[in-house]
């Protein structure tokens, strides 16, 4: 009896340090909520109220999900992850920050989805890309950000950025790749004060069937910089209207299949591409 009975402590105390392994692990889907709370698991009956809360406690290649309207915060990843606030009005408000959404994180793979980053005019950059294999944003709103409203600078020019059906709107610049691959499609670039859609150094934007309008540039490739025949924008079927300037060609390349629709760009300081402001079909 004496055995049995140690025996039997014994399998207890085994469970007893199992047991906190298995409930400090991640889950594959976690959620956050505006009345949620960070000290939660974040699970759909107990939410997290922040994505920095959140991303903790979801598995690499998992997804956080937003059960009802908030601000959610910035939040730096580094590892594959979905975001997602289909339904309601998921924001993450970047006020006096240097970024509200920054990916860095070797080969890995990061999805923003029906989301707004707003940095209220003194948020620096909305969406920083630093490091990764592919950041895709799908119907996101990225306004008011003091410096670029989505900046690229992948290391080593591997990193590739997709935005599908989104609005880059009143930032300084609006979407600015340093290195890397960017494509942007259906999506409005609006309002930036400085540069639209800009590519420089060894940047590269394929910009399709999005609008481009009243900014202060609306597409320029090169900074001015030696080597900028590296930094290219193919554009086709974009609107590009009402812009200080439609296209500056400041070292790099435009290549137009001469699908663009352009007008009301009224020149300004910046050399265009043409002395009419129209670009070549290349």
């Amino acid at each position: 009896m004496i055995k049995r009975a140690l025996s039997f402590a014994f399998c207890l105390g085994a469970v007893a340090a199992v047991a906190p392994s298995a409930a400090s692990a991640q889950a594959t889907r976690t959620w956050v909520s505006g009345v949620g709370d960070d000290v939660n698991p974040c699970s759909r009956t107990a939410p997290c109220k922040t994505f920095a809360g959140a991303i903790s406690k979801t598995a690499a290649g998992g997804e956080i999900d937003c059960l009802d309207p908030g601000g959610f915060g910035g939040v730096t990843i580094t590892k594959s992850i979905t975001i997602d606030c289909a339904g309601v009005i998921g924001s993450a408000l970047f006020a006096g920050a240097s970024s509200g959404i920054s990916v860095n994180g070797t080969d890995i793979v990061v999805t923003l989805r029906n989301m707004q980053i707003n940095g209220a005019g003194t948020g620096l950059v909305g969406v920083r890309f630093v490091n990764g294999k592919r950041l895709i944003l799908e119907n996101v709103l990225v306004a008011q950000a003091a410096q670029t409203g989505v900046l690229v600078n992948a290391m080593a020019g591997t990193g590739a950025l997709v935005i599908n059906n989104s609005q880059i709107i009143n930032n300084v610049d609006g979407l600015r790749v340093s290195h890397g691959i960017a494509s942007i499609s259906n999506s409005t670039i609006s309002g930036n004060s400085g540069l639209a859609v800009f590519a420089e150094n060894t940047g590269i934007i394929n910009a399709d069937a999005n609008l481009i309008t009243n900014n202060g540039i609306g597409v320029q490739a090169g900074n001015g910089g030696a080597g900028q025949g590296a930094a290219t924008v193919n554009i086709s079927n974009n609107g590009v209207n009402g812009n200080l300037n439609g296209f500056v060609c400041n070292g790099g390349i435009i290549a137009s299949d001469g699908s663009n629709r352009k007008s009301n760009n009224t020149g300004g300081a910046a050399t265009p591409c043409n002395p009419n402001g129209t670009i070549t079909k290349q």
